[in-house]
């Protein structure tokens, strides 16, 4: 990776309603960077600015305070390019089903393209590669009606109407809310896979750290606007207090391995998977057995 964010947020003061009574401080000083090709996750309760945050990072709300520097655009000076910043990042909404609304899944997915004036054979590759990124055939899908896909579907569908404009950061608000674990379970794969295959780089806001604790190379926790605690999961759930402290409930793995350990057995904390867990209260066992 390198050592250069492509995301760089320094000091970032947000308010909304300024000078009114309705005045409510969403960020508080906000400090966080992201590596290229990270994938990393904002979590904290409702009303804790993870959403205010995500919309900084291509321009949709402007910096009030602070610097947010995206692919070397700070948008925080006069004049700065903002338009370069949002096709840099690409912003999936929550339930960004919602924002498809071309008849056909080949004329959603085109549509950004086409604002571009690409050429025609351009708009279409882009599709293409778009549908396939995301899991769906070109061929079986580009005359879909969009509206007769499945509640998944859909969803993948929005995705790749944003990958088609070629992003280098997707950028995703909540994107499992309303999907069953199945598709909680699929949709973060397909997140894995475009960083692996693509080099994209994600940042999405979620409140599910049972499914993300194996997939996000770092968590950022929110609270009352600010970033609480940064790192690893294997960090954060390490020494969990500041998750507990902030009423996240603790995945069921760590929160596992936290009570083995208060019970008086020396396993390690920090594991996140069920075949992690079960390989160390295997090791402790046999050693306390020997």
């Amino acid at each position: 990776m390198s050592t250069k964010p492509i995301i760089d947020i320094k000091d970032l003061w947000y308010t909304y309603l300024r000078g009114t009574p309705l005045e409510h401080v969403a960020l508080r000083g906000v400090n966080l960077s992201v590596q290229p090709g990270e994938i990393v996750a904002l979590v904290g309760h409702t009303g804790s600015g993870k959403s205010t945050l995500l919309q900084h990072l291509n321009g949709l709300l402007m910096p009030q305070s602070g610097q947010v520097r995206v692919a070397g655009i700070d948008l925080h000076e006069p004049g700065a390019d903002v338009e370069a910043a949002r096709r840099a990042v690409g912003l999936v909404f929550q339930y960004p089903e919602d924002q498809l609304f071309e008849p056909t899944v080949g004329d959603d997915v085109a549509f950004g393209p086409r604002n571009l004036r690409l050429p025609r054979s351009e708009v279409r590759e882009r599709v293409r590669v778009a549908l396939e990124s995301v899991g769906l055939g070109f061929d079986a899908f580009r005359d879909r009606s969009t509206f007769g896909l499945s509640g998944g579907e859909m969803r993948r569908v929005a995705i790749a109407g944003v990958l088609a404009m070629q992003p280098q950061v997707l950028a995703l608000d909540d994107p499992l809310a309303g999907l069953d674990p199945g598709g909680r379970a699929s949709l973060l794969r397909l997140l894995a896979e475009l960083r692996d295959r693509q080099g994209l780089t994600i940042v999405f806001v979620s409140h599910a750290l049972d499914e993300i604790a194996g997939v996000v190379d770092t968590l950022h926790v929110l609270a009352e606007g600010r970033v609480v605690a940064s790192g690893s999961p294997r960090e954060i759930f390490r020494s969990p207090e500041i998750v507990l402290e902030m009423g996240l409930r603790l995945p069921e793995v760590p929160a596992l391995m936290q009570r083995l350990r208060a019970a008086g057995f020396p396993v390690r904390t920090d594991v996140l998977t069920v075949e992690e867990a079960a390989e160390e209260i295997w090791r402790t066992t046999k050693s306390c057995v020997m």
